[in-house]
């Protein structure tokens, strides 16, 4: 289980008091809030930071760290699953941040995308880093699939697959 920590910038705290799913754990420091939240097991999030709102992936709760930092603990309570509007907020900043680092310039073979060939995908880590990668180099949504295809070790994450290149290439279906 993974630890997500969304640390809010003073300018947008207030547009976070509507949003469904807040139930969690807070902490607050000079105007900034962190909210904590656990990792839902269909989704795998990676570090990001953009307008106002860092999003802070863990294996490990930093809430000793926190406090050591004199953070004020606000909301006592077990971190919730991350879902509703949050949840698709952190979904479309993921997807919003990749979409302007997209260059066309083509998939270069290295890092994940050479050891995806050379041994292969097994993680749902490794899917969502390859398909971030290949978006970011313009590569098509059909060819994602079948480098995915080829290169996936496990039928097990194929509902997975499908869901995050459907995420970041759903608006270019029919195109």
């Amino acid at each position: 289980m993974r630890y997500i920590d969304i640390m809010i910038a003073p300018e947008w705290v207030k547009d976070f008091k509507g949003l469904d799913g807040v139930e969690t754990r807070l902490l607050y420091k000079q105007g900034y809030c962190i909210m904590t939240y656990f990792e839902p097991t269909d989704c795998h999030f990676e570090h990001l930071g953009k307008d106002g709102i860092q999003i802070s992936i863990s294996d490990e709760d930093k809430l000793d760290h926190y406090l050591t930092n004199n953070w004020q603990l606000v909301r006592d309570m077990t971190p919730k699953y991350l879902s509703g509007k949050v949840l698709d907020l952190v979904n479309a900043l993921q997807i919003s941040t990749d979409k302007s680092n997209r260059n066309g310039y083509g998939l270069s073979l290295t890092g994940i995308v050479d050891n995806a060939f050379c041994y292969g995908i097994s993680t749902k880590a490794e899917i969502v880093s390859f398909v971030r990668q290949c978006y970011r180099s313009g590569i098509g949504q059909e060819k994602v699939y079948l480098y995915l295809t080829t290169v996936l070790r496990t039928s097990k994450l194929n509902k997975f697959l499908l869901d995050e290149v459907n995420k970041y290439y759903k608006e270019e279906v029919g195109v």
